[in-house]
């Protein structure tokens, strides 16, 4: 039987995550009888073998493709490799925390057994129903603010198009690595170049990220972000009335991407964070010009400051999703920050 979907996911030094999924995927390859259906595609980047032993364990339950480098190479080369284990007809790029229902699977299985589309988007856009929409969306100021086309699970494609993505870049690739986002290219690529879209919203867990400081978002949104999608242009891929659109929308965007950075910052970390959140700013000026220049400025000076105690916003936001809306998977992270911070 033919392997209809791969889930590739790259890890590092997780063994218990692995072992986690695993365990919930042979739950549900027995009780769905799905196993021949789909296959995990595991690159591990661990230098030590827990993880190795962990993924034998379940080589006789589960369909498993698994490389490990015996380094860390890092995230974006990890991470591309997952990608290329796969054998399935529709690929998908995972983070190791994924989480699947039995229901959710099965929906997600039966949705694939059925589609005569390129892909399936589980991350929907209203108004977007194809590929070419979901690109101009993406360039938009409300795609950049959002940040969508950073999230690697979006996309559940036909894995022609990233054969066809490693063929077309070559070793153009290496302009990709090191920015932590090697999906969003790809993403792009199949944007671009597939014909038809099904949408489909369902209920996946992709799991919880470690606690991300200010600076480190300030690092992905106006660093890593900004200049892959500059790479994506130097590279061909992207053309360049794409790429001046994006600069328009990303200028646009920027008080929406300062402001969600500074709400982060409460007074406990401010003076830590301040420095590095600053750093990450100071190249960003240079890509513009005399009025862009003006604009960063204006919003730097605005947000960036203590006078207006902007993480009171974060903390009613908080309050709302656990008192209100009763959700329990709400994050403090503020509380997150402290226990991170005590183990520095």
């Amino acid at each position: 039987m033919a392997v209809i979907y791969s889930i590739c996911i790259p890890t590092y030094r997780r063994p218990e995550e692995v072992e986690r999924f695993l365990s919930m995927f042979d739950s549900i390859a027995n009780e769905t009888g799905m196993k021949d259906k789909f296959e995990l595609c595991i690159s591990d980047n661990n230098e030590g073998l827990a993880t190795k032993k962990i993924v034998e364990k379940y080589n006789e339950k589960l369909n498993l493709h698994y490389h490990r480098w015996g380094k860390n190479v890092g995230y974006d080369r990890n991470s591309l490799q997952a990608m290329k284990l796969a054998t399935g007809k529709f690929f998908q790029a995972a983070s190791d925390e994924i989480f699947f229902t039995k229901e959710t699977f099965s929906s997600m299985m039966s949705l694939l057994e059925r589609t005569k589309a390129d892909g399936v988007c589980i991350r929907p856009i209203n108004g977007v129903s194809t590929p070419t929409g979901l690109y101009h969306h993406t360039f938009s100021p409300g795609g950049v603010a959002s940040y969508y086309s950073s999230y690697m699970s979006t996309l559940v494609m036909d894995r022609k198009f990233l054969d066809e993505f490693l063929k077309f870049h070559g070793k153009k690739i290496e302009a990709y690595m090191g920015r932590l986002f090697i999906h969003l290219p790809i993403l792009l690529y199949f944007m671009q170049n597939a014909k038809t879209m099904e949408n489909h919203a369902l209920e996946m867990d992709f799991g919880k990220q470690g606690a991300l400081f200010p600076s480190k978002l300030a690092d992905l949104y106006l660093h890593h972000y900004f200049f892959l999608i500059k790479a994506c242009w130097e590279n061909g891929m992207v053309k360049g009335s794409d790429y001046t659109r994006f600069r328009r929308s990303f200028l646009l965007a920027l008080p929406f991407l300062f402001l969600k950075i500074r709400i982060y910052m409460n007074p406990k970390i401010y003076a830590s964070e301040i420095g590095r959140v600053t750093r990450a700013l100071d190249r960003l000026p240079a890509e513009y010009g005399a009025m862009g220049n003006v604009w960063v400025t204006i919003w730097r000076l605005a947000l960036f400051n203590q006078i207006i105690p902007y993480h009171l916003a974060y903390r009613l936001w908080h309050k709302y999703k656990v008192r209100v809306k009763k959700d329990s998977r709400s994050r403090n992270m503020f509380e997150e920050y402290e226990i991170a911070g005590s183990k520095k």
